[in-house]
């Protein structure tokens, strides 16, 4: 029942938008419970609110953090809310965390609700609330201006990724050294990404990219990712060519002076 923090927040925009390809379709049921659920809250009937809520703590704890969100969204159009993620599990009951953005004019925020549906009844398990400075669209829109030297760094790196991937697979066909090597150029080993919202850079060493690079968004509001790959391929091949190169230079000796014998005066 507490809001985010703002390492959180910074998680929800990388995270949020990733849940909705759990599954194709939004859950028709667990959407119906929790904008039921949140429209108890927003309209004051705490006490039924609270009875539906399935976590630990103290009573009257929750109760006043359930005042809180329900202060926070009450001003809040409720039939503005868009379903942007949504994370599934079917085991025995149903288990879903569902993720809204709401609005009143120019004011934007998640909600963020856990339920456990068994049968036709649910309870609630988590109901979080934190106010943005925009919509998702617009905070995790890509764009160049005002980033850090990182982001122009992972940028161009993904870009040379491919150059090198793509050129090792035409030398790789050119010199006609087989299609396993022109297949291992056209793929990059290892994966450095960048979170173009917030900056965050991870690194996979398992890991195999086409091209050597990716770059693509989680959802239709997720933030942008950046990713490229060490053209492993592409060198291996350069090192090949040059050793065969090298052993095949014909390689020049000096004859050794020969001994001329005078004779004797």
């Amino acid at each position: 029942m507490k809001r985010y923090t703002t390492a959180t927040l910074q998680s929800l925009l990388v995270v949020l938008p990733m849940i909705a390809g759990c599954a194709l379709k939004p859950p028709t049921a667990l959407d119906h419970d929790a904008r039921a659920y949140t429209a108890l809250v927003a309209g004051g009937r705490l006490d039924t609110a609270f009875a539906l809520l399935q976590v630990s703590g103290s009573p009257e704890v929750i109760k006043a953090q359930l005042q809180q969100v329900a202060d926070s969204i009450r001003p809040f159009a409720l039939d503005s809310a868009v379903l942007i993620g949504w994370n599934v599990v079917e085991m025995g009951d149903t288990r879903g965390e569902l993720t809204y953005e709401i609005h009143a004019g120019a004011r934007w925020a998640l909600l963020d609700v856990g339920l456990v549906r068994a049968g036709t009844s649910s309870h609630i398990t988590t109901f979080h609330w934190q106010p943005t400075s925009g919509p998702l669209a617009k905070l995790n829109a890509f764009t160049l201006p005002g980033r850090t030297p990182t982001h122009y760094l992972f940028l161009c790196l993904a870009g040379l990724s491919v150059l090198a991937c793509v050129g090792g697979a035409v030398l790789a066909f050119v010199r006609k050294v087989g299609w396993l090597w022109v297949l291992f150029c056209l793929v990059g080993v290892g994966k450095f990404v960048i979170n173009w919202t917030t900056g965050q850079t991870g690194f996979q060493p398992i890991s195999f990219q086409l091209l050597g690079a990716a770059f693509f968004r989680p959802g239709m509001v997720g933030p942008w990712l950046v990713s490229w790959s060490v053209p492993l391929g592409t060198i291996l091949l350069f090192v090949r060519l040059r050793s065969r190169r090298t052993a095949t230079q014909p390689t020049s000796t000096v004859p050794a002076p020969q001994a001329t014998a005078t004779e004797p005066q």
